[in-house]
């Protein structure tokens, strides 16, 4: 990674770093850094850079159903894996390395697929903020070569949703995703019920304007997560008796408001040994 201060000079270093790779495939989920990265390496390397999606439940349905939208305002070519996430049996019991398997099991498909199409480099939108939080997931990554351009030009999410806005791409003020899994606290059992469960929760608090929603599936309960600034107007709909039995549909479980609103790495504080 170098130490540009300048947000030009980082951008023109993200240039001649992917113009060195010559071909590279872009592992793509549609949020705010792999689309950024997508579209720049789309600019610089045209039809040698392709973008690669898992498809898979652990993502949100309304996420997987704007891919294709998404890939196309950057210009490049997007590819599809299929999912196999909760085929295998290590993963489904969630364990404290559960990121680490998950990120492994994902980049050797998507590695293989790149290489079916004749891209051997495999990148991610992995940013300089990212270094600050704790993501296990890097190791398997590093273990398989993949590198991350946005890190290596020292670029931040900040940096990049500037950079976004200006190329015109939808997702410059986008949520920071997460894989559905991160609501279920290690040591409790990752199925494709639950993930529906929390993506139709999440799904409904997106539809009523709410930010940054999370759905924690707690043991016992639910905690609801939006914006701080959101907590207030979410806790007064939730004592609808009709919203609440909407909700609880769903939930299957008690459901409650975090009263501190969403912050990241929250369920890192919750999660169960």
């Amino acid at each position: 990674m170098v130490d540009l201060k300048n947000t030009g000079e980082k951008l023109l270093y993200l240039e001649n770093l992917l113009r060195s790779m010559e071909k590279v495939a872009v592992a793509f989920s549609g949020g705010v850094d792999s689309t950024f990265l997508l579209y720049m390496a789309n600019r610089v390397l045209g039809s040698n850079a392709v973008g690669i999606y898992y498809d898979s439940v652990l993502m949100q349905e309304r996420e997987r159903n704007r891919v294709e939208e998404l890939a196309r305002d950057t210009g490049a070519r997007l590819l599809r894996v299929g999912e196999v996430d909760l085929s295998h049996e290590a993963f489904r019991k969630n364990p404290q390395n559960r990121c680490y398997l998950c990120k492994g099991l994902l980049f050797d498909e998507l590695i293989l697929t790149a290489q079916a199409y004749g891209f051997y480099t495999v990148v991610d939108g992995s940013n300089l903020d990212d270094e600050s939080d704790y993501r296990p997931g890097k190791q398997a990554l590093k273990e398989r070569g993949v590198r991350s351009p946005l890190l290596e030009a020292g670029l931040t999410k900040q940096e990049i949703r500037t950079l976004s806005r200006q190329a015109g791409l939808a997702t410059w003020d986008k949520d920071a995703l997460a894989c559905l899994a991160t609501r279920i606290p290690h040591g409790l059992a990752i199925t494709r019920e639950k993930l529906l469960r929390i993506d139709a929760l999440e799904a409904w608090l997106v539809s009523r304007g709410y930010r940054d929603v999370r759905a924690r599936m707690m043991p016992e309960e639910v905690i609801l997560e939006v914006r701080p600034d959101q907590v207030s107007e979410l806790k007064a709909e939730l004592s609808d008796e009709t919203v609440y039995r909407k909700l609880y549909q769903w939930a299957l479980l008690p459901l409650r408001v975090n009263p501190e609103g969403y912050q990241r790495g929250n369920l890192s504080a919750m999660d169960t040994p």
